[in-house]
């Protein structure tokens, strides 16, 4: 079942395309806890059925927030209530948390010890623990080195069920690990990979 989350402020974009507008959303858990999505991430997880989204108008009206696509086939998020902009989202205030947020920073949740993952590169299999991950991809602590751009075969071994992903090395670090970008995500483990990374999101 996706999460309900109430978007209290986002971040904009100098840009007038309406899947361009919306850089960050932002807002809180019922601990009080602050959570940031990117634009992108948002828009995968409301697809992916991770995530479901919702704003408050006047007299605490909800509108919820869904995923629209423009004449180009960008896709974007507006209200129920909006047209082809979204408008109801532009008339939230400005997050203060990622304002000053480099543009490459990708949102990752420290995995803790019980997070493993079985790889295989160029026929060569391990099991390595996962140290961070993402909906873009994940960190694994190995001591066994890959050159950049080699692709990966992906197996995490979690409760949440199969995930299995294609990958390949952005970067490495010696004697710790490699930074793994996923190129493809089976469709029918997506929920699941979802579900893996709000375990540790949303975890007190």
């Amino acid at each position: 079942m996706a999460r309900y989350l109430h978007i209290r402020s986002i971040v904009r974009t100098e840009r007038t395309g309406s899947h361009q507008r919306i850089k960050w959303i932002c807002g809180l858990t019922r601990d009080g806890s602050h959570w940031t999505l990117t634009h992108e991430d948002a828009v995968s997880q409301v697809e992916n059925g991770i995530c479901a989204f919702y704003i408050e108008g006047p007299k605490d009206k909800r509108y919820d927030v869904i995923v629209a696509m423009d004449v180009h086939a960008h896709r974007y998020l507006k209200t129920v209530a909006d047209t082809h902009q979204p408008d109801q989202l532009l008339f939230l205030p400005e997050c203060p948390y990622v304002v000053h947020t480099s543009r490459r920073f990708t949102p990752r949740v420290e995995t803790h010890d019980g997070v493993f993952v079985d790889w295989c590169c160029f026929g060569l299999e391990d099991i390595s623990r996962v140290r961070n991950l993402s909906l873009d991809g994940l960190f694994v602590e190995t001591a066994k080195s890959r050159s950049m751009g080699s692709t990966v075969k992906l197996e995490f071994l979690v409760q949440e069920g199969q995930i299995r992903a294609d990958a390949v090395v952005k970067r490495t670090e010696p004697g710790s690990g490699l930074a793994l970008k996923f190129t493809a995500v089976t469709e029918e483990d997506r929920p699941r990979l979802g579900a893996l990374i709000n375990r540790f999101r949303y975890s007190s």
